[in-house]
């Protein structure tokens, strides 16, 4: 029984130290599935790439006519857009989200942005309005006087006070005068 037994150790030792090829019998097996699936996945792959040429390029002038139409925008900002798509390789309403998205959006930012100022004192009614709004807000300031009353010039040398008594009399005399 004894040989018996080494026998059957030797065999399972055998299976032991053989490589496992999962479900192939030999490496030479594995091998060869491995290089059919590799040529499978590249003709997929190309055949994948033929569909995105075919259908996956945008005709970018009739998609920005449509984002045009669809979200009002003006030509610069489209432009802004297919710039960005061409040079980040995305599709054209992609591009369009980063460019307005780096846009100023609170009335703050539209406020401080020099295109939006000059944009919005471009048309008369807005450029009236401002300096409308101007004028109104000197006029109810008060200039101090700065000429006596009368605006003439005074002819006589001013009087110098020689004491505190005599300054605070010309200063008196002034406040009321005012």
């Amino acid at each position: 029984m004894n040989e018996e037994q080494n026998s059957i150790l030797s065999a399972e030792s055998d299976k032991k130290s053989e490589p496992s090829y999962g479900k192939f019998s030999t490496l030479e097996e594995l091998v060869k599935a491995y290089n059919a699936l590799e040529s499978e996945f590249t003709r997929r792959s190309q055949k994948l790439k033929e569909y995105e040429k075919t259908y996956g390029e945008e005709d970018v002038e009739a998609k920005k006519a449509e984002l045009q139409e669809k979200y009002g925008l003006n030509a610069e900002i489209m432009e802004e857009a297919e710039g960005i798509a061409k040079t980040q390789n995305k599709k054209l309403e992609d591009a369009l989200l980063t460019t307005l998205t780096k846009k100023p959006t609170t009335v703050e930012e539209m406020a401080s942005d020099e295109k939006v100022i000059d944009r919005v004192l471009s048309e008369k009614k807005n450029r009236e309005s401002v300096i409308a709004a101007y004028l109104t807000k000197i006029k109810g300031i008060d200039a101090p006087p700065t000429l006596p009353k009368g605006g003439a010039m005074p002819t006589v040398a001013p009087i110098r006070p020689q004491t505190v008594k005599e300054a605070g009399e010309i200063a008196r005399e002034i406040l009321e005068n005012l």
